[in-house]
């Protein structure tokens, strides 16, 4: 289990409105959690808007001319980047021509997981000799790839070849092969399949680290609040740092225990507070699951402590829902993402008391 944050014992006042005459930034972000660090050191002088609600996939996430309008107009746009919002952050430099835009996975010093080598099951096409057999009509898949933002996304032969054989998988042995199940990975058919796992805002010593950033980044557009700026983000940290220890303290006992998920996106989450997942039906880019995977996952579940199956809430799987029911787990949604207008502290509380009632006893 990673150490607690450690910050300062002193807590600096919050300082949360602007005596200075001068208009606040117009601050944008990509998801409710950078939304909420924002908010938190911007203080109540101007209103932070997340781009991505959280009921909506941000892999595949697309702009309302609303939201077109306030990017253009905004001062700083602050997000993690492009490896979890693609089509949206190509589109970021004609959208905000004027803005600041700021990629949290590149601040210096934040903890970074790479997506694991050792789950490639889903590109496991050893079913596949009949491939050629099957019709593949132009109507049969029509509607695979019908993404909002799909013409803006790079899909290179090399990248997604083997995503594009998902429908072809021969599950002539599996009682979990309702593999046409799309709405398991419709949404994230444009994120990369490779590289850094980009669900670092679970990780709570990467928000703390990045409310510094966040401070410096709102001094450079507004000076004459920089005091406010730093000292909202001390403040915001120490609150961070205190809800860390309740969840260390909350989830100690359960170490024997672990969880499995539909999507395997809580990895920094559950590194920080020393809790195990089992297996997990999608990987943290959400490829689909091949018929190798399906198995892996069966049998993680068998041999290993689960307390539940994990489900995002608004993304609901049938195949991890499935095997949950097959293995007699319950299924509990969890909200990686938090809800609209959530605070930071309030998100990793939420979390925390998700997982807790996962590792407890079977009810």
């Amino acid at each position: 289990m990673k150490s607690v944050l450690h910050v300062s014992l002193f807590i600096a006042p919050i300082v949360v409105g602007t005596s200075s005459a001068t208009a606040a930034p117009k601050v944008i972000a990509d998801i409710g959690p950078v939304a909420g660090l924002v908010q938190a050191v911007l203080g109540d002088s101007a209103e932070v808007t997340a781009l991505v609600p959280a009921n909506q996939s941000p892999h595949s996430a697309a702009l309302r001319p609303s939201q077109a309008r306030a990017a253009q107009e905004a001062d700083l746009v602050i997000g993690i980047g492009p490896e979890l919002t693609p089509g949206l952050w190509e589109k970021l430099d004609a959208l905000a021509p004027n803005a600041q835009i700021i990629s949290l996975l590149d601040v210096e010093g934040t903890h970074l997981l790479e997506y694991s080598d050792d789950h490639d099951d889903h590109d496991d096409h050893d079913d596949h000799d009949d491939h050629d057999d099957h019709d593949h009509d132009d109507e049969k898949h029509a509607d695979h790839d019908d993404h909002d933002d799909h013409d803006d996304h790079d899909h290179d032969d090399e990248k997604h070849a083997d995503h594009d054989d998902y429908d072809d998988h021969d599950h002539d042995d599996e009682k979990h092969a309702d593999h046409d199940d799309h709405d398991d990975h419709d949404d994230h058919a444009g994120h990369d399949h490779s590289g850094t796992d980009p669900h670092a805002w679970l990780d709570p010593e990467n928000a703390a680290l990045w409310l510094d950033a966040i401070a410096d980044a709102l001094s450079e557009v507004d000076p004459s609040q920089a005091a406010v700026y730093e000292a909202n983000a001390v403040a915001e940290a120490q609150r961070i740092a205190s809800v860390s220890e309740q969840v260390v303290a909350q989830l100690s006992e359960f170490g024997a225990r672990s969880y499995a998920s539909g999507h395997d996106d809580m990895r920094y989450f559950a590194e920080h507070f020393g809790i195990t997942r089992a297996a997990s039906v999608l990987d943290g880019d959400a490829a689909p699951a091949g018929a190798a995977r399906t198995r892996e996952v069966v049998e993680a579940i068998a041999a290993n402590n689960v307390g539940c199956m994990l489900t995002e809430d608004g993304h609901p799987s049938r195949l991890a829902e499935q095997l949950a029911a097959d293995a007699k787990l319950p299924v509990l949604e969890y909200t990686p993402r938090g809800v609209d207008g959530q605070s930071y502290p309030d998100m990793l509380a939420a979390l925390g008391n998700t997982l807790a009632a996962c590792l407890g006893p079977k009810g």
